[in-house]
Order: structure tokens, then C-alpha cells, then sequence
């Protein structure tokens, strides 16, 4: 993990700013037991554990859910599933049953975390500055900048952020939106947007 400018000034107030909101703090020396692989960016424990949670569902359920769900490599599958457009035959239910992935009724009984330096391999190895995750799931990616460089920052950020996107697009399919900040200034857009 970097300890230059861009980590006081940005993304370490931004990981302190989700902590106080009740966000949990991932480490990166954490990430290999969360992921099955370098090149999986879902949080499987974490995953597994809100199906159950949130579902009422056995953990061979759960865990078959999460094998469907790794594969979903479209972002508009994803929204899908987000919105509660997911189901699959269960243990002790004759039919499908509808799966929730979050939890909106009750944001209580969602696991909100923040990871810093998400290694994402691919073509090209990535590892994104920040990243935000929901029962295991990234939904949204933070690129930060030094507030001390005079560059432009945001067209850096922004450019950098399309790289990802190109390069490890793994991490875009279940994402919401994308931030670039410089600890001062925020900017967020749609993956993909201009």
C-alpha cells in the first residue's frame, strides 16, 4: 500500500469517512481468503454469508448461488440481480426461490467494506486505489489522486479509470458507479460514461 500524498490526502480520509459511516475496513493482506483467485473480485465468505442471512437458505444453497453468480460477467445482469431479479431451486423448496443479494428493507443486515488495492489479474495486472464492496460484492470503484500534484488529476483519474475498465473488466460487471477524488474534489459517473 502506498504511504505517498495520494494515500494521506485521499484515500486514506475517504476509507476513515466510509469507517464513520460503518463501513468495515478490508486489508489487502485479507483478499486472498476472501477471493477464490487473483482474477475473482467477489468476496465469497462475505457473499455466501448475506444469502444465508438474507434468505433463509442453507449454506450448499448459498454456495451454489455464489458459482451462478461468479460467472455473471454483464452489468446489466447484475442490475438485475442487485434489484432482486435472481432465482434457482434451493434446498427444501420444490420451486425456484428468489434470491436477495442486498437487503433493502433492512441496510441493517447488509456488510458494507471498503478495500484499498484490490489486485485484480487479468491481461494486465490492476489494482484499483479503493474499492467498495456490499455482502461481498464491488459496486463501486475510487480512483484517487494527490490534492499536491498541479495536473490535471481528474483527466488522469478518468484515464486511469478507463483503463480499468479495459483491462480488468471483472470488477465493472456488478459496479454501480465510479468515483475519482483528489480528498477535496469528488466526481462520480456511470461506468463506461465519457
Amino acid at each position: 500500500m502506498s504511504q505517498g500524498p495520494e494515500w494521506h490526502f485521499a484515500e486514506r480520509p475517504a476509507i476513515e469517512h466510509l469507517e464513520a459511516m460503518g463501513y468495515s475496513f478490508v486489508p489487502p493482506v485479507e483478499h486472498a481468503a476472501l477471493r477464490d483467485g487473483d482474477n475473482q473480485v467477489l468476496f465469497r465468505p462475505h457473499l455466501v454469508e448475506a444469502l444465508m442471512r438474507i434468505n433463509g437458505i442453507d449454506t450448499a444453497s448459498a454456495e451454489a448461488a455464489y458459482g451462478e453468480l461468479a460467472g455473471i460477467s454483464d452489468n446489466e445482469a447484475w442490475l438485475k440481480v442487485l434489484r432482486g431479479d435472481y432465482s434457482r431451486k434451493v434446498s427444501g423448496h420444490d420451486t425456484r426461490l428468489t434470491l436477495r443479494v442486498i437487503d433493502f428493507l433492512e441496510p441493517g443486515n447488509n456488510r458494507f467494506t471498503v478495500t484499498s488495492q484490490l489486485r485484480v489479474k487479468a491481461e494486465a495486472t490492476r489494482r484499483p486505489d479503493l474499492v467498495i464492496h456490499v455482502n461481498g460484492i464491488p459496486l463501486v470503484v475510487i480512483e484517487a489522486k494527490s490534492p499536491l500534484n498541479t495536473k490535471d488529476k481528474s483527466g488522469e483519474a478518468f484515464e486511469q479509470m478507463r483503463q480499468y475498465e479495459r483491462d480488468i473488466p471483472r470488477v465493472f460487471a456488478s459496479n454501480a458507479f465510479n468515483i475519482v477524488t483528489d480528498g477535496a474534489l469528488m466526481l462520480y459517473g456511470a461506468t463506461g460514461s465519457p
